[in-house]
């Protein structure tokens, strides 16, 4: 008990800023929402449409970079963490590849939103604020990239003092273009691309500008400036950083497609669901920024070959996310007739929204679990076994439980939900025994580890 306090009292310490950071990040997307509902509901709609389609993008993105932190975690424990600048430079190149291709990719899509069958009214008020949002992919990939250099080194607190700085700006741009306060043109949602777009340039030129003047680094990023590049490196990035994408890609998808599914029903419902998945989407930084710190811990831990060490903080941290999460199911229950008020006065969709919310607090816990065991995993360089069995739960059991409750049964929109909530117990009943597993059998392969005697 003493060993499994103090791990999870050192992943504390470096996942605070995470939460903060994270949470900073998610505000630019939930203020987004609230001050777009208070303009138009149709617009509110039309944000989620949006969104769901740029969701498989932003996670992929996400994905890839999180390959950073964990192999500058591991050169930490196994080296000092001489080829950190290395990494940074090889997965900067790569990132910038992949967000050149996504943005093209939405551009080419943004032609075509009819086919995905939304009310005409919102894909009228969609086409603009896709634009602004997909030109805004580039900055952000950079940007995390950077930030993921940073986590890995366990130097949390610039990354996140920056993203709360970005909020503000983010707001305050809205502030004007989306209303059209103090003479500044009234854009509606368009304006609230815009201001997405400014504020994550500016994030991104901040933070570079930190990590290239900060003495915490200095000592890391003499591999940045270099102009060869290795492809073992670059194998290396991307064999974690894409089974990773995938990983997030297959849960984010699963919401994204329950998202369109939402949409079939009506703007009310599309408009519900959007409220919900924002708050989800933000609670979810919780037990994201733990998995975040797993990673980078697990990933110096298994730098330095102690198994035993690996063990402890994976489920140390675990235990840290069921008290996080449990908190949060709570605020979702009973908050669930108060937090829709915040972003639209429309009765109907604030009952939608109530009922939503209940379905959404019973998986929080799960949510948490796979969440951290994906994160813990990942700092073992264990991906591809945890993708697999993330598609089945999220693909195979629960997009077919959804549209089966959903519309086979005529459950509607509470039907749709619930298969979801089934894919996500599955989904984490499965990475907890993957992780069990994986972790005993590397204390039975080794003979050596500073815990031997502690762990459990």
């Amino acid at each position: 008990m003493t060993t499994l306090a103090r791990e999870l009292n050192r992943t504390l310490k470096i996942a605070w800023p995470l939460t903060l950071g994270l949470l900073g990040q998610q505000f630019l997307g939930l203020i987004d929402s609230i001050m777009v509902g208070h303009h138009s509901t149709v617009e509110l709609a039309a944000a989620a449409f949006v969104n769901s389609l740029c969701g498989a993008p932003l996670v992929i993105i996400f994905g890839f970079t999180t390959n950073i932190g964990v192999l500058v975690a591991q050169a930490v424990g196994r080296n000092g963490g001489g080829q950190a600048g290395r990494i940074l430079r090889h997965g900067f190149v790569l990132n910038l590849t992949i967000a050149l291709i996504l943005m093209l990719a939405l551009g080419l899509l943004n032609q075509h939103l009819e086919l995905f069958s939304q009310p005409a009214d919102v894909t009228a008020h969609a086409h603009s604020f896709l634009h602004y949002i997909s030109m805004s992919l580039l900055p952000l990939a950079l940007f995390n990239a950077f930030r993921q250099f940073s986590d890995g080194l366990q130097i949390t607190l610039p990354p996140m003092l920056i993203t709360v700085f970005g909020v503000i700006l983010n707001t305050t741009i809205n502030w004007f273009l989306i209303f059209g306060h103090s003479g500044a043109p009234e854009m509606g949602l368009a304006g609230a691309g815009i201001a997405t777009l400014i504020s994550r340039w500016v994030m991104l030129i901040i933070l570079f500008i930190v990590i290239v003047r900060d003495e915490r680094y200095k000592k890391y990023i003499g591999g940045l400036w270099g102009r060869t590049y290795e492809m073992a490196i670059f194998r290396r990035n991307f064999g974690i950083g894409a089974p990773s994408a995938f990983q997030y890609l297959f849960e984010s998808g699963a919401f994204y497609a329950v998202a369109i599914m939402m949409g079939w029903i009506g703007t009310s419902t599309l408009a519900a669901n959007q409220i919900v998945m924002s708050l989800v989407a933000l609670l979810y930084m919780f037990p994201l920024s733990i998995s975040i710190a797993t990673s980078v811990r697990v990933g110096e831990a298994t730098g330095r070959k102690d198994p035993f060490a690996t063990r402890v903080i994976g489920f140390s941290s675990l235990y840290l996310s069921f008290a996080v999460t449990f908190i949060c199911a709570l605020i979702l229950f009973f908050g669930r007739l108060v937090l829709p008020l915040f972003f639209t006065g429309d009765l109907d969709v604030i009952h939608i929204t109530g009922d939503l919310f209940v379905i959404a607090g019973f998986f929080q816990i799960f949510d948490g679990t796979q969440c951290v065991l994906v994160g813990a995993l990942r700092g073992m360089s264990d991906v591809k076994v945890p993708t697999a069995w993330m598609f089945f739960a999220y693909w195979v059991v629960g997009i077919s439980l959804a549209y089966g409750c959903g519309f086979t049964l005529h459950y509607g929109y509470l039907g749709i939900w619930t298969g979801l909530a089934l894919s996500v117990v599955i989904s984490a009943l499965g990475l907890t025994y993957r992780f069990d597993r994986i972790s005993s059998r590397h204390i039975h392969n080794s003979k050596n580890s500073p815990l031997a005697e502690t762990a459990p």
